[in-house]
């Protein structure tokens, strides 16, 4: 899979020499599928800068589903590896499913970012719980650091704990 979000922009204001023009704002490259069997899914996702064209590792996990191990698991997964902890319902919204083409300035302020660790779930077709262990938020471990880090969280983590009930 891939994204690629293009926006145009303008910048006009007093005092101010007027810029506009194209600008593309995500450019994403998803590798995404099963392991072994439906019940192992995976995802390897990279990030390319707008400006310096880097690509960086945004999201590498592996999820098994837990229902095929036991009567009564339906529903039930345990994920691994680095990916957004289950904090805020607009970060856990993808950018490629969003109806704007950037979050809002609450999530942004509030936003947990990415971080290394494990999740374990149960869904059904009412509601769901998340619980996640991690090594922090906004980690330096996959080479997230301060470019992600608003006032709240950017003193550094050893771990962390998150969570979620949605109805």
């Amino acid at each position: 899979k891939g994204q690629i979000q293009v926006r145009w922009t303008l910048n006009s204001a007093n005092n101010q020499q007027t810029e506009w023009g194209f600008e593309n704002r995500r450019t994403k490259l998803y590798f995404e599928g099963n392991i072994v069997d439906p019940s192992w899914a995976y995802r390897v996702k990279m990030v390319f800068n707008p400006v310096t064209r880097d690509a960086r590792l945004e999201e590498a996990w592996i999820r098994k589903d837990l229902g095929c191990l036991a009567d009564g698991l339906d529903g039930a997964t345990l994920r691994v590896g680095a990916f957004k902890a289950p904090w805020l319902r607009e970060e856990q919204v993808s950018s490629a499913n969003q109806l704007a083409v950037d979050r809002s300035v609450v999530n942004q302020y509030f936003s947990q970012g990415y971080g290394k660790g494990i999740e374990l779930a149960y869904a059904t077709n009412e509601w769901r719980v998340t619980g996640w262990y991690g090594n922090g938020l906004n980690s330096d471990s996959i080479g997230y650091g301060a470019a992600n880090d608003t006032r709240w969280n950017s003193n550094a983590t050893r771990w962390a704990f998150a969570g979620r009930f949605e109805y």
